[in-house]
C-alpha cells in the first residue's frame, strides 16, 4: 500500500500511525484523568466551605488594622495641631512614626504602616 502525501504532517500521519495509536492517545486519556483529579482535589482543599470561616476571620484582621491606623493617624495629627499649632489638614505634611501595635505584616505579610 503506497500512498502518496503531499506533506511531512501526512506522511507521518500515514506511515507512522502507530505511534498515535500507542503513544499519543493513551497519553491524552492519563493526562484527562490526571487534570480532573487534580482539580477536584484543587477545589476539596482551597475551596471547601470549611475554610469560610478562617476566611472571614482574615477579612476582619485587615478591617480592624485598617481602621486602628486611621484612629492612630487621626489622633497623631490632632495632637501635632495641639502641640505645633498645625493648622487643621495636617494629616497631608504629618509623618507617623511606625507604632509597634499597628504593625499589619503581623496580620497581612506586607510592610509596616
Amino acid at each position: 500500500m503506497d500512498v502518496q502525501t503531499e506533506n511531512l504532517t501526512e506522511y507521518i500521519l500515514v506511515h507512522y500511525r502507530w505511534i498515535l495509536v500507542l503513544f499519543l492517545l493513551p497519553m491524552s486519556a492519563i493526562w484527562k484523568v490526571y487534570s480532573i483529579i487534580r482539580n477536584y482535589l484543587v477545589f476539596k482543599l482551597n475551596s471547601a466551605p470549611k475554610l469560610h470561616d478562617k476566611k472571614v476571620k482574615n477579612v476582619q484582621k485587615q478591617i480592624r488594622v485598617d481602621i486602628l491606623t486611621k484612629l492612630a493617624r487621626r489622633f497623631y495629627c490632632c495632637e501635632q495641631q495641639v502641640t505645633e499649632h498645625r493648622p487643621p489638614g495636617c494629616h497631608s505634611t504629618m509623618t507617623m512614626p511606625a507604632h509597634p501595635a499597628l504593625q499589619t505584616n503581623d496580620f497581612l505579610g506586607s510592610t509596616p504602616v
